[in-house]
C-alpha cells in the first residue's frame, strides 16, 4: 500500500516481515497487536525508529530484559538468543528503513548501523 502523500512503497519480504512487526509491537507499546504477514506501515512510522529502540528490543530478545545491564559482564550474559539472532533481526529490520543505505548520523540514516545496535551483537 503505497503512502498517498510521498508516493513510498513499503518494501516486503516475506521472510523478514515477522521480525518488522514483532519489533513495531514492542516499540508501539504492549496494546498494539500485528499480523506478521500483512502490516504495512507508514515512512514517517519507521523513520522514528531510534537505535535505543533496536537495541532494547534486542536486549529483550537476549536477556528477555529490554533494560538489561551488562555491568559487571561475566554476571549478565545473554541466554535467550545468540548474536546470529540478532545480525538476523538487525537485516530485517534494516531491509524496511527508509534511508537503508545511509549510515546512521547525527540522528538520521539507518539505526540498524548505529554503535549501540552493533554493541549488543557483539556482546
Amino acid at each position: 500500500m503505497a503512502d498517498p502523500a510521498t508516493g513510498w512503497l513499503m518494501p516486503y519480504k516475506h521472510a523478514y516481515h515477522p521480525h518488522l512487526a514483532h519489533f513495531m509491537e514492542f516499540h508501539q507499546g504492549c496494546s498494539a497487536t500485528h499480523d506478521v504477514h500483512t502490516c504495512h506501515f507508514s515512512r514517517a512510522e519507521l523513520l522514528l525508529i531510534q537505535p535505543e529502540d533496536i537495541q532494547r528490543y534486542m536486549g529483550l530478545q537476549a536477556y528477555n530484559d529490554p533494560d538489561y545491564n551488562i555491568n559487571p559482564p561475566t554476571n549478565h550474559r545473554p541466554t535467550f538468543c545468540r548474536s546470529t539472532n540478532h545480525e538476523s533481526i538487525k537485516k530485517a529490520l534494516s531491509y524496511y528503513i527508509p534511508h537503508r543505505t545511509v549510515p546512521w548520523c547525527n540522528g538520521q540514516g539507518n539505526p540498524t548501523k548505529s554503535a549501540p545496535v552493533n554493541d549488543i551483537i557483539k556482546e
